[in-house]
């Protein structure tokens, strides 16, 4: 199982409770932070496996930390969550190669794409991906 350590940024404290409790129930360390701030301190001086952020966080956008943590680490997997669809948004995330969901969230869509993105990220660990981008820009390619 790859993406051991996850940060997850989520305003709403059920939410937020909910997340780390399924995530925590398969097998992962959950950092879990309520503002944009408390994130952006943790990735100061730390690199999860895994960054879930909501979008809208306050006055900030979650979308601000994907590109943080892409700065920290390329090759980074992050999974965005908002409870208002935005095209726009959903566009950005793409481009950032951050993943997408729309609360409320099933447990069990949930959890398929956390395995979705530990499995990317176990084969790009193992070399079946080649990195041919820096991040937000280009793409993964399979080999």
């Amino acid at each position: 199982m790859g993406l051991n350590t996850v940060l997850l940024v989520e305003d709403d404290a059920s939410v937020q409770e909910t997340l780390r409790r399924w995530l925590a129930e398969s097998g992962r360390a959950v950092v879990a932070c309520r503002t944009f701030h408390e994130a952006k301190a943790y990735l100061t001086f730390n690199t999860p496996d895994l960054l879930i952020t909501d979008i809208r966080l306050q006055e900030y956008n979650g979308l601000q930390l994907v590109v943080h943590m892409g700065g920290k680490r390329p090759d980074a997997s992050c999974l965005v969550i908002t409870g208002h669809d935005d095209p726009v948004l959903r566009k950005d995330a793409e481009l950032l190669h951050a993943r997408y969901l729309v609360k409320p969230i099933k447990r069990s869509d949930f959890l398929a794409e956390i395995e979705y993105l530990a499995e990317a990220d176990d084969r790009s660990n193992a070399g079946d991906f080649a990195v041919t981008r820096g991040f937000g820009s280009g793409e993964k390619r399979m080999h």
